[in-house]
């Protein structure tokens, strides 16, 4: 007559401490794939946002204007907000004015784009979600500077710099004390500035003395 001969308790903890040993691994790859394909997404908003801001940008840009009697001036900006004034036909108000203004806007962590017929841009909606700095920078043909103002220039900024920083994913420590480079940045030219302000620049830094 055979004896039958259970499971000692070694064995049993064994067991027990292989099958957690095992499920920890299987959740902690879980845990990973989830928060990799969720840094995906964020990465894919991100990158969503910043092309609708830049490309509206860049066409409004081409057609602003450097002032209206009535609205002021047609680029107006400071570091975390932009105005600009431009021409051409928007569908979206059946063509009823050739005139229409766009105001771009930083209020974190938010990007904001109001649009629609001079005067009355319309409600704002948001580009993007988790910026956490976003800024605006002028070239008028020598310098850049912080803010702009066609109206008393006289004339259109040779070009604009949009910079933008994300929140990085799981990470909520707030403003760094010094500000990584940009998680995207783009120079927008306006090549029908007024004089051209591009050469502003190179007839400053022209040696003197020389042949004109």
């Amino acid at each position: 007559m055979s004896v039958r001969r259970g499971f000692t308790v070694m064995e049993v903890l064994l067991a027990l401490g292989l099958g957690a040993m095992l499920a920890a691994a299987v959740t902690a790859f879980a845990w990973r794939t989830a928060s990799s394909q969720r840094a995906l997404g964020l990465a894919a908003s991100d990158a969503q946002g910043a092309d609708a801001l830049l490309d509206r940008l860049e066409s409004d840009l081409l057609g602003a204007i450097a002032g209206d009697a009535r609205r002021g001036a047609g680029v107006q900006g400071s570091s975390t907000r932009l105005r600009v004034l431009t021409r051409g036909v928007d569908l979206s108000d059946a063509g009823a004015s050739d005139l229409h203004e766009a105001v771009y806007e930083f209020i974190g962590p938010m990007l904001w784009l109001a649009r629609g017929p001079a005067g009355a841009p319309g409600e704002r909606h948001a580009l993007s979600e988790r910026a956490m700095r976003a800024r605006f920078r002028y070239f008028d043909g020598r310098s850049w500077s912080a803010s702009f103002d066609s109206a008393a220039a006289g004339r259109l900024p040779a070009a604009v710099e949009v910079a933008l920083w994300f929140e990085p994913v799981g990470e909520r420590a707030g403003a760094p004390e010094r500000w990584p480079e940009p998680d995207r940045v783009r120079v927008l030219v306006i090549p029908d500035a007024p004089e051209a302000a591009w050469s502003l620049r190179t007839r400053a830094d022209a040696p003197q003395g020389g042949a004109p």
